[in-house]
């Protein structure tokens, strides 16, 4: 059992949406479940907060690339060590790689240095 796991309806209580909307997270890809019918709620506060962060750009970023913009707003856009093999961690549990995380972090760096 993971303790950052939590159902659609979970999800869309804590943070104000509708189940069918995480729903479509999951669907868009957006949001990758991490067990049956659950998904990790840090995952989706930093997808998140990095959709309101690229509201203004023309491109809307990639998933990878909008969750680093999420989570760099929690490291005032500084992460030191520590933050980046924890973001690390956060993609491992979610079925993807460490390096797609860094590679993540690299482009989001890059958008809020604009």
């Amino acid at each position: 059992m993971n303790d950052f796991a939590m159902t659609a309806l979970e999800l869309a209580k804590m943070f104000g949406l509708t189940p069918r909307r995480i729903g479509q997270y999951r669907d868009d890809q957006l949001l990758p479940t991490v067990e049956r019918g659950k998904f990790d709620v840090a995952w989706l506060l930093n997808l998140r907060v990095g959709e309101k962060r690229a509201s203004n750009l023309r491109k809307r970023p990639d998933r990878d690339t909008l969750m680093a913009l999420g989570w760099l707003s929690g490291t005032n856009d500084n992460p030191s060590e520590d933050d980046l093999a924890a973001f690390g961690r956060l993609f491992e549990r979610n079925g993807l790689t460490r390096d797609a995380a860094l590679l993540a972090v690299g482009r989001a760096l890059q958008l809020v240095a604009r």
